[in-house]
């Protein structure tokens, strides 16, 4: 091949290649309202506006294709806030016998809406909020098999990422507050341990089921109090955790069920959610959808270890089907023995081609045991991102 022909060729692929690619993203601007003063002396106001930025990049070229997507937050109160990370970063290859994923990523697990208690896989993004709704990326080399008798899933995880709390000066922080630089790892190594999990998933008719195992170090620390008890010092350890997800789909109801059994060096214990949602098509004789959501969350260490142990969470969901996409989630958990309630509130809606806007919402009312922390944190933000 003379040095025309080879460069045309590279040329050809070249230009195939960005041909091929996809550039993505967005670009948003957040207010937050505090409509209380903090509780601690050290803690600032946080109503400062914040930028995000969240850029993406798709490739595909026969079996093979490759992804990226970032997350980065400045202009908070909060140091810890402040922080990016790469949500994705991997390669795939796709095949008749299995699929392969190699890199940084997020895998999403569960069929419930208050709490998902099988999703083990990533680290919680807690300074995003305390719903524990984003996920830090996770450095895995996955396979899966897909057949007619099932899906098998195999997840090696080398590197492991610490949880990392608000700081100081920031709102929905511990008291105290969370040392995060002191992380501590029992009967392990941070670095030398590997991790791994395995899922089948399949459906039978109106069922959809998986099944998992995940043995390595738990994402949820143990929060010690240091010696001279000016802070929480995050304790890791290994877990082995056997988990299930069950959604039954009859008409307008969705059937919803997870649970877990988690053994770990200070106490094993298992933990359920479940619940159901059924829609009210075209309600009020319109286009929209009304949905109604009633779950109920066990946890059998109790109220010392456990946010929720058994509490219920009540919550209505409306997506408009129009043309904006207009959708709105209203919920609250609540404890059946103490009546300590968080109102939880998420609406979203484009404004023409490339801008949405979001208003989301948290309410605590008779904190006083596992919120006590975030009584004064009532807030509401009001989010508008440009997309490319």
């Amino acid at each position: 091949m003379n040095k025309i022909t080879l460069t045309s060729a590279l040329l050809l692929w070249s230009t195939q290649g960005l041909a091929d690619m996809q550039l993505s993203g967005s670009l948003g601007l957040q207010q937050n309202y505090f409509w209380d003063e903090p509780k601690f002396v050290d803690q600032k106001s946080n109503n400062s506006p914040e930028m995000i930025v969240e850029p993406e990049i798709r490739w595909r070229g026969g079996d093979h294709a490759f992804s990226f997507k970032a997350f980065g937050r400045a202009g908070s109160d909060d140091e810890e806030r402040n922080h990016a990370d790469i949500r994705e970063l991997h390669w795939s290859y796709d095949n008749d016998f299995a699929d392969i994923n190699a890199g940084i990523n997020i895998v999403y697990w569960g069929v419930t809406e208050s709490w998902h208690l099988v999703n083990v896989i990533n680290q919680v993004d807690l300074v995003e909020n305390i719903y524990q709704d984003e996920k830090l990326g996770q450095p895995m080399i996955n396979a899966s098999i897909i057949r007619d008798w099932g899906n098998v899933s195999l997840y090696w995880l080398p590197l492991f990422r610490e949880r990392v709390y608000p700081a100081a000066e920031g709102r929905n922080r511990t008291s105290p507050p969370v040392d995060n630089g002191s992380a501590r790892y029992l009967h392990t190594d941070k670095n030398g341990n590997r991790d791994y999990a395995i899922r089948y998933s399949h459906y039978i008719g109106d069922v959809d089921i998986g099944l998992h195992w995940f043995d390595g170090i738990g994402r949820e620390p143990f929060l010690q109090i240091s010696d001279d008890s000016s802070s929480l010092i995050p304790v890791y350890s290994e877990i082995r955790q056997a988990g299930l997800d069950v959604q039954l789909t009859t008409d307008a109801w969705l059937w919803k069920l997870e649970a877990i059994s988690n053994k770990n060096i200070y106490n094993n214990y298992v933990a359920s959610v479940g619940g159901f949602e059924y829609t009210f098509f075209q309600s009020f004789d319109s286009n929209a959808d009304v949905g109604i959501l009633i779950e109920y969350i066990y946890d059998d260490r109790g109220e010392t270890s456990s946010v929720f142990s058994r509490d219920i969470f009540l919550g209505t969901r409306v997506a408009f089907n129009d043309q904006q996409d207009t959708a709105i989630l209203l919920g609250a958990i609540v404890d059946k023995e103490t009546r300590e309630t968080v109102v939880k509130l998420e609406a979203s809606r484009r404004l023409g081609r490339q801008f949405t806007l979001e208003l989301e919402g948290s309410l605590f009312s008779r904190a006083n045991h596992s919120f006590l922390s975030y009584e004064k944190d009532s807030m509401v933000s009001l989010r508008l991102d440009w997309h490319l």
